[in-house]
């Protein structure tokens, strides 16, 4: 069953619907052209059809050459059209009489004469005959009444077998008369229309793409702002299902939000006071505990912090500077760096205002700086690199990351070869900072000799938009307090 339709969705792939519907619609006009034409062959192959259209276009070649001179005398102004008459005089012949019965014009005329059907008073002519003039395909006498500068004369004319094949100039005005000219103009229309009309129909599609595109993938509370009443049904029904997935989310996503909020709290209580009642014992083993329970705070720290993230919360934007970014997490880790030996410098190369979330690229900053000290083997040299543009690294002269281990390095709990304390989510808590401010963070060997991780951001569209930085140190995360509290 599946393997059926393959074909179909693999012709289908990668092709818009107006290209779709166009080469449809082209194969619908050539399967009818080839109808037509088909039809126009099978009728030709009819002797009756085929002669009785011959003769009726030989005639009028004949009345079209056919004038009134001066003298009120019917004469040929062209003589090419009754060539054949005279060059095959077996085959051809023509006759040309008045209604007395007398002959105007004629060619090869004892042929006519001996098998027309009209009589010799010619008092009961007909206005049109035809017959068979011999057992031949293509024998054949045709005669007609025509009208010639309000004259009535009969034209009759004969065929034997026709040598010369002019039968071919009929079958060709056949078929330009019957396939070409009503069928192509007419499908050249109608898909012209057709197409014309799906572009008109896609047009509220194209609108509420870009009303999908426009969405915020950090607010999950938006929705399609398109009148849906102006929309084709099937488009309206596809906004508003599109919309009831929006509001599904949201509430997914503040349902998981209560989640972690009482996590965090059912989870560092008991850890709070866990460690509280170890200090009161001045045992080796309560101090090992203590590390335990400590390091079990940050990795419960770290859990909450990556799944506040993975939910896609709403980022507070706006103008950030980050040469004063880098210099307040300088301050903030000083204390740290100097009970490890390590050296953190701000470097400055030329910033342009980003547009991000202070205190969630504070965070991410302090994850690399701090990964950068503690999982160094000895004193760290370490340097946050501004610039230029709307870029920021952290930079530093340690061992480095093997390039096999730079694909795995953001995955959750991915410790890599250290032998530094840590769950190993800081990094994944990096990486999804950064993918929320639509930005890339990229690993290469610093000049310094250790590992670059380079964090390339936005540009700040609105200059004048200034940002609030109030709230930083009551949004941070307990894992790095207890990090700076141990330091």
């Amino acid at each position: 069953m599946f393997s059926k339709s393959a074909p179909i969705e693999a012709s289908i792939r990668g092709k818009n619907l107006i290209a779709l519907t166009g080469e449809r619609l082209v194969l619908a006009a050539l399967i009818s052209f080839a109808i037509f034409a088909g039809k126009c062959i099978v009728d030709n192959t009819d002797e009756a059809y085929a002669t009785r259209l011959y003769s009726k276009l030989e005639i009028k070649n004949l009345t079209d050459s056919l004038a009134i001179d001066e003298a009120g005398r019917l004469s040929l102004k062209r003589m090419d059209c009754i060539a054949h008459y005279w060059s095959h005089p077996d085959a051809y012949a023509f006759r040309i009489w008045d209604g007395r019965g007398a002959t105007i014009f004629g060619g090869s005329r004892d042929l006519i004469e001996s098998a027309s059907p009209v009589p010799r008073d010619h008092l009961n002519t007909p206005d049109s005959w035809q017959r068979k003039l011999g057992p031949v395909w293509f024998e054949t006498l045709s005669g007609q009444r025509v009208t010639v500068g309000g004259r009535s004369v009969w034209i009759e004319i004969a065929t034997r077998s026709d040598p010369l094949h002019l039968r071919m100039g009929s079958y060709y005005k056949d078929f330009m008369m019957d396939v070409v000219v009503p069928v192509v103009p007419t499908f050249m229309i109608a898909i012209t229309l057709a197409l014309f009309s799906l572009r008109r129909a896609l047009q509220p599609v194209h609108a509420t793409v870009l009303a999908a595109r426009g969405l915020d993938p950090t607010a999950t509370d938006q929705r399609l702002q398109i009148p849906t009443e102006r929309l084709p049904d099937e488009v309206a029904e596809l906004a508003n299902a599109v919309n009831e997935l929006l509001l599904r989310t949201n509430n997914l996503v503040q349902s998981q939000s209560e989640f972690i909020g009482r996590a965090a709290h059912q989870l560092r209580t008991p850890l709070a006071i866990m460690l509280l009642e170890t200090e009161k014992f001045a045992d080796p083993r309560a101090e090992r505990l203590q590390r335990d329970i400590t390091q079990l705070g940050e990795t419960v720290d770290r859990l909450l912090e990556l799944a506040r993230m993975q939910s896609a919360p709403r980022l507070t934007r706006g103008r950030l500077d980050l040469k004063d970014l880098a210099e307040d997490v300088e301050l903030d880790l000083e204390i740290l760096a100097r009970k490890r030996g390590a050296r953190v410098k701000v470097v400055d190369l030329g910033t342009t205002p980003v547009s991000g979330d202070y205190v969630s690229m504070r965070e991410a900053l302090r994850n690399l700086v701090i990964n950068a000290i503690v999982h160094h083997p000895g004193e760290a040299k370490v340097e946050i690199r501004c610039g230029p543009g709307a870029r920021i690294s952290v930079e530093d002269d340690g061992p480095g990351i093997s390039p096999e281990h730079v694909p795995s390095l953001f995955e959750p709990f991915s410790r890599q070869n250290t032998s530094a304390e840590g769950a190993g989510l800081g990094l994944a808590v990096v990486h999804k900072i950064v993918e929320l401010h639509n930005g890339a963070i990229t690993v290469r060997t610093s000049d310094l000799g250790g590992a670059a991780f380079c964090i390339e951001l936005a540009a700040c569209a609105d200059a004048t938009a200034e940002f609030q930085f109030e709230a930083a140190d009551d949004t941070m995360p307990q894992a790095h307090k207890v990090a700076a509290e141990k330091s």
